[in-house]
């Protein structure tokens, strides 16, 4: 390659980046003006053709009560991803958990109320559309909305008191099934609290910077070990259960396979 032909070298990496951090920013530009369009449906300006007269006399713009349930249903989507992001993506993958709750539980036709509601029509309708003007099925999609926000909400319950309960555990008993599950008989289960060290790490935690942090915060001048690390410090110890828990679960997997 000739020495002026550096100069149109273009870094890969970067170009991805770049094009990540557009994709990013327009997803996000877009997001931004559903919600303006949505204000504006919400709180429309009536039209006042006749500048003199009274407001008594003035038009009020009623709403359709079709798109009052559409932009229900929005909010109550929004609010799903919001409270609970760990189960929820976005707005849409809500909906697509609903519209498949619809058509494989209770066997509603999704595809056929669309083209029904088209009436013939051409062109792309969102299949809220064709919820919205039916009460059967506008009272479906509530009910499957309100028991998902319900289940998302037991799954919350239940993990915090897992982790609740699993640090309240010592570090031993937490580690143990592990052990058990490895047939590990090395000392203490070294090897094991290796592994779970080497896991560690492959996930980008620096053991040996959150042993010198927490020497800083608690103003200890002596050296300490990765085990007095996990047993006094909240955050490493929920970070060492997961990471015991899904070695757990591998090894388990490893087993059933095997016996299988």
């Amino acid at each position: 390659m000739g020495k002026g032909n550096f100069e149109y070298f273009i870094d890969r990496g970067y170009l991805d980046t770049q094009i990540a951090k557009l994709k990013a920013g327009l997803l996000a530009h877009i997001d931004h003006r559903f919600d303006e369009i949505l204000e504006q449906l919400q709180n429309p300006v009536p039209v006042d053709t006749d500048k003199n007269a009274t407001p008594d006399k003035k038009k009020t713009v009623e709403k359709d009560p079709c798109q009052v349930w559409k932009e229900e249903a929005y909010r109550q989507c929004k609010k799903l991803v919001k409270e609970y992001p760990d189960q929820h993506k976005n707005y849409n993958s809500v909906l697509t958990k609903i519209y498949t709750k619809m058509k494989n539980t209770y066997g509603i036709c999704l595809d056929q109320e669309v083209k029904e509601y088209k009436n013939g029509e051409t062109g792309y309708v969102p299949t809220i559309d064709a919820i919205s003007v039916k009460g059967d099925l506008r009272n479906l999609f509530e009910s499957i909305l309100g028991n998902m926000e319900e289940e998302c909400k037991l799954r919350e319950e239940k993990k915090k008191a897992v982790t609740t309960a699993m640090l309240a555990r010592t570090r031993q008993e937490i580690i143990q099934p592990l052990i058990d599950a490895r047939n590990d008989h090395s000392i203490y289960g070294s090897a094991t609290y290796s592994a779970v060290s080497a896991r560690m790490r492959k996930k980008g935690i620096d053991i040996e910077a959150e042993k010198e942090a927490y020497r800083k915060k608690k103003g200890i001048k002596r050296q300490i070990n990765r085990n007095e690390l996990f047993d006094n410090d909240a955050d490493m110890k929920k970070i060492f259960a997961e990471i015991v828990a899904e070695l757990l679960h591998e090894a388990e997997k490893a087993s059933h396979e095997r016996a299988s």
